[in-house]
């Protein structure tokens, strides 16, 4: 029964760590290795878009495992949810396509 609860109040403050602002900046890459055993360097990176997050392998819907800011961009941790490809990858916004890109209607 107590590692339940230390495993749970672990798991809490992990999720507290990965969506704590990084004022001390924190390394997220190894707190995502740690609790996926995911290095974020050895995945494929997208772009985001306005239309949810489908694999790029077989085209399913995907799940965002975790959100965060990596090297200055908001970025997603995504994992397919095809149960026979289960494709992890990365998507992140880019500086010049933001939603505020997209929102501007002096731009045209």
């Amino acid at each position: 029964m107590k590692s339940a609860k230390i495993e749970k109040a672990f798991s809490d403050l992990l999720g507290e760590l990965l969506t704590y602002k990084y004022k001390n900046k924190m390394n997220i890459e190894s707190a995502i290795f740690y609790k996926y055993g995911i290095r974020l360097n050895n995945l494929e990176i997208f772009i985001m878009n306005d239309q949810p997050c489908y694999c790029s392998n077989c085209h399913s819907r995907t799940d965002i495992l975790e959100e965060f800011i990596w090297k200055g961009y908001p970025t997603q941790l995504c994992q397919c949810n095809n149960k026979n490809c289960r494709f992890v990858f990365i998507e992140q916004e880019d500086n010049y396509f933001t939603i505020d890109y997209w929102l501007d209607v002096s731009r045209s």
